[in-house]
């Protein structure tokens, strides 16, 4: 087995062991995703707050089935917040436990992470009449290209519950949209082209490690 394999199982084992504690941290994550095609950055700017992520994911192919563990520098408002969440599959969605870390355990975390995001998320509120009564959120991660300008590709997620019963308009507007139905349902060309964006402009390499 894998020295990062073995540091997974570790911190999955790790993060377990806190939920049983703080029962509060665990969150069952449902949400829809899409792959859009921004049409207008400007609207960007209509987002109730926008927030500036850098994580790093560990993840092995033995555990695909099981999960991840990510680590997250969040930045918003002047504020910077250090975060490890470890993601653990179920089938009504994942299990989300997050506890807050410092900042020197988050680098140790990404120096022997191969891959991670760096990402501007734009956090648009949806009118509870649209959703049940229930207050729901947009969050559309735009990413960055090493000049500071935007890829015009994007991911949106899309926070639900029982109440949801139809999807909301989009936030801003888009010029194509790949809702993500899982990879059997995708056509030949959508998933090549989900493919592209997952290597290509979302995920960032780790120079250190590349």
């Amino acid at each position: 087995m894998s020295t990062r394999t073995t540091i997974i199982q570790q911190i999955f084992a790790s993060m377990e062991a806190i939920a049983l504690e703080a029962i509060s941290t665990i969150e069952l994550e449902k949400e829809k995703t899409f792959y859009c095609k921004i049409a207008s950055f400007n609207s960007l700017n209509n987002a109730d707050y926008t927030e500036f992520h850098e994580q790093w994911s560990l993840r092995a192919p033995e555990l695909a089935s099981v999960g991840e563990v990510r680590v997250r520098k969040t930045t918003c408002s002047e504020r910077t917040i250090y975060e490890l969440t470890t993601k653990i599959k179920q089938s009504e969605g994942k299990r989300e436990t997050t506890t807050e870390i410092d900042e020197a355990q988050f680098n140790a975390m990404r120096s022997i992470s191969p891959f991670g995001m760096i990402k501007e998320r734009h956090v648009f509120k949806i009118d509870p009449k649209l959703t049940g009564g229930t207050q729901l959120k947009w969050e559309v991660d735009v990413y960055l290209k090493p000049d500071g300008t935007y890829h015009e590709w994007c991911k949106v997620d899309l926070e639900y519950n029982a109440a949801l019963t139809s999807i909301p308009p989009m936030p801003i507007e888009m010029s194509k949209v790949i809702a993500d139905n899982g990879f059997s349902n995708y056509t030949v060309e959508d998933k090549e082209l989900v493919d592209y964006l997952y290597n290509n402009v979302f995920k960032s390499k780790n120079p250190k490690l590349i």
